[in-house]
């Protein structure tokens, strides 16, 4: 058994009906929709250090949960317990291997911008402080020796970066004073969860006027954050079959690979797999 980049208890929300310790997985790699538990999925050996997955356990999934449960019996919320979703949603959104992979593509490009910084520093020196050409020539050839060096195997403070669900406080404070709706599907829908389970417009980020933040918590209730309104909780009932198709889709363009659900429904494998999915805002 491996370490957990999604939550147990969070996927167990989305459990069939009858059995809260099934759930049904799409598999994007082999198309296939398999019935499996919880403790068995979503899960890869060292895929944390061991410090890592006791933080998380601990300090950000346990006082999570009971956060949770509180908003699942539509109880309100202290601002404490605002911070620790907002902590806990933030890093459901950096931790799986959607976030990895995105920073290993991104590696290259930050590299080269690192490379052409210190091209300028060397320009700068040569200028400055007389450097002759022998000794310019050996500098860029040693930048340039550490450059395909580090495209083959990235320095370990970014591998160690890849490896470890970031947040600062700021992003959680703009994820706190958001304006928190939560939504629940219709008797005859459900909302499905994956392997990043928290989506962020990417183009417009945390904390501008276009911002949402979406999370299913559960196969029956999904909390949407945006900054159209003040910060606060609101227990909005019902929602319409619109917007629970809309944060669906969502949730489904966001997985790397899998998707868990109370029921094996042919829609889930089709929005998955569209390469470019068409997603919108939602007007409060």
């Amino acid at each position: 058994m491996g370490q957990h980049y999604v939550p147990k208890a969070h996927i167990k929300r989305f459990h069939i009906h009858g059995n809260d310790n099934i759930v049904w997985m799409y598999d994007k790699k082999t198309e296939n929709f398999v019935k499996v538990n919880p403790k068995e999925v979503a899960q890869e050996r060292n895929y944390y250090t061991d410090e890592i997955e006791k933080s998380l356990a601990n300090e950000v999934e346990s006082p999570a949960n009971k956060v949770i449960n509180k908003l699942l019996c539509r109880e309100s919320l202290e601002e404490e317990e605002r911070t620790v979703l907002s902590l806990y949603m933030f890093t459901m959104a950096t931790r799986g291997p959607r976030q990895r992979e995105k920073l290993q593509q991104d590696a290259p490009n930050f590299l080269n911008e690192v490379v052409e910084e210190i091209r300028v520093e060397i320009a700068e020196a040569v200028e400055l402080h007389g450097w002759n050409e022998d000794l310019r020539d050996s500098k860029l050839a040693e930048l340039e020796s550490t450059k395909t060096k580090f495209l083959v195997n990235p320095p370990p403070k970014y591998v160690k970066l890849m490896k470890t669900p970031f947040f600062s406080k700021n992003i959680l404070a703009l994820v706190h004073n958001m304006r928190w709706h939560i939504l629940r599907a219709p008797s005859d829908m459900f909302f499905v969860t994956c392997d990043t389970p928290a989506h962020i417009f990417e183009c417009y980020g945390v904390g501008t006027p276009k911002s949402e933040l979406t999370f299913p918590i559960s196969k029956e209730v999904a909390l949407v954050g945006e900054c159209q309104n003040n910060c606060g909780l609101s227990y909005d009932g019902v929602t319409t079959p619109q917007i629970v198709k809309e944060i669906n889709r969502r949730v489904l363009s966001h997985a790397k690979r899998f998707v868990f659900a109370p029921k094996d429904q042919d829609w889930i494998a089709t929005v998955t797999n569209k390469t470019d999915p068409y997603l919108s805002r939602i007007l409060w």
